[in-house]
C-alpha cells in the first residue's frame, strides 16, 4: 500500500496541545476506473470519499404497458414510452470498521454527487440495501448503484 499518514492539531504560543489529534491517510495508489464522490453530511459539511467502478454500467430498461384491442377484438398488451437509464455499480473497496460506519451518512443524505471534471453532477442510489460485512475477518466495503439525476 502506498499510503501517507500525516498527524496534525493545534499548538499555542508554549506549544501545548490545544486540540484533539487528527491523523490523514492519502492514498497514492493508482486506482482504475476511479470515482469521487461528494454529499452533504447530517452535519451541514460536504464531504468527499473515492470508489472503483465495480460492474461497470448496466441500462435499466424503462417503458409503460396497457392493454389494447386489436383488429380481432382481442386484448394484448403493448409497450410503449420505451427509454433507459444508465446505471453504474461501485466499490469502496475494504474498509475499516470506521470508515464503513461512516459511510452511512451518505445514504442518509439529500444532497449526493458524483465528481466529474471538477463539478458536482446530482445522483440518485439506486440500491435497495448497500455495503457488505464479514465480520470474521473484520472487513467490510461499500458497494452501492446509483443513476445521474439529470440523464
Amino acid at each position: 500500500s502506498q499510503a501517507v499518514q500525516q498527524r496534525c492539531w493545534v499548538e499555542n504560543q508554549t506549544e501545548q496541545r490545544v486540540s484533539q489529534e487528527y491523523v490523514f491517510r492519502v492514498n497514492q495508489e493508482y486506482l482504475p476506473l476511479c470515482r469521487f464522490f461528494a454529499y452533504v453530511s447530517s452535519l451541514g459539511a460536504l464531504e468527499t470519499f473515492s470508489t472503483r467502478e465495480e460492474g461497470g454500467q448496466f441500462f435499466e430498461v424503462l417503458h409503460e404497458i396497457t392493454d389494447r384491442e386489436t383488429h380481432t377484438k382481442a386484448k394484448a398488451k403493448i409497450q410503449y414510452n420505451n427509454r433507459i437509464k444508465h446505471t453504474f455499480k461501485v466499490t469502496t473497496g475494504w474498509q475499516t470498521r470506521a470508515e464503513f460506519d461512516r459511510s452511512a451518512d451518505f445514504f442518509r443524505s439529500d444532497q449526493r454527487f458524483i465528481i466529474e471534471d471538477g463539478e458536482l453532477k446530482p445522483i440518485i442510489i439506486t440500491t435497495k440495501k448497500a455495503g457488505e460485512r464479514l465480520p470474521w475477518k473484520h472487513l467490510q466495503q461499500t458497494v452501492f448503484e446509483y443513476q445521474y439525476a439529470e440523464d
